[in-house]
């Protein structure tokens, strides 16, 4: 582990630890059905690549469950961006944003917006709110991170949630309108902020490589 990732961790650690209350809490009445919370720990790929990408996304399907920071943490380890995961659209769709800004694979951050799922699905509505309210650590997260390029594969159901992160102000991409393919403008990081649908929905409607290709055009600029 390279000397930037060992000080990168023990920042997040920190960042956690303080927020433990927080963290888990966060499940009240609710965590017999929840796997989580989602914690990050970026692989040493992510902090030497040229460009550091960080994707978001909405849940996990099931997780690590622990009340036990280290093993959380270890658990995104293992799971390395999911290279020996099954080819879902998620992370098939990943690679191929990766490869396309980075030249590289399993070399990004992925997040989440929300740090638990319930029943290896979405939140409930109660549940969604409550997570909701600890959307700022994710925040922390990114500014530890300092990414030069995150993408939210979120769709726009969580703009309401994406915006109070960065900014109400989207710009359509190309000829895409705002809901299928945007990037958040004047917002409080340094990088660029770009959403579009989640890889499920990119798949069936077919506008999976126009986006890839278009986002990979746009940041080129």
């Amino acid at each position: 582990m390279g000397k930037i990732q060992n000080l990168k961790k023990e920042e997040l650690l920190s960042l956690y630890n303080t927020n433990f209350e927080a963290l888990f809490s966060a499940t009240e009445n609710h965590h017999s059905r929840t796997h989580g919370p989602f914690l990050i720990s970026p692989n040493s790929d992510y902090w030497s690549a040229p460009v550091r990408l960080a994707f978001i996304g909405q849940e996990t399907r099931a997780w690590v469950s622990s009340d036990r920071i280290e093993s959380q943490i270890s658990g995104y380890e293992r799971f390395n961006l999911g290279e020996h995961y099954p080819a879902t659209p998620f992370f098939n769709i990943m690679r191929k944003l990766e490869h396309r800004i980075t030249a590289k694979n399993y070399a990004s951050a992925y997040l989440n917006l929300n740090r638990y799922s319930e029943k290896k699905k979405r939140p409930c509505k109660a549940l969604a709110a409550r997570l909701s309210e600890i959307d700022w650590i994710l925040a922390e997260e990114l500014e530890i991170l300092d990414p030069h390029v995150i993408i939210a594969l979120t769709g726009p159901s969580y703009d309401h949630r994406l915006s109070k992160l960065f900014t109400s102000e989207q710009r359509p991409i190309g000829n895409f309108k705002k809901k299928q393919l945007c990037e958040f403008a004047n917002h409080r990081f340094d990088g660029r902020v770009i959403r579009t649908y989640h890889p499920n929905y990119l798949r069936l409607s077919k506008l999976e490589n126009p986006v890839i290709e278009a986002i990979g055009n746009h940041l080129e600029q």
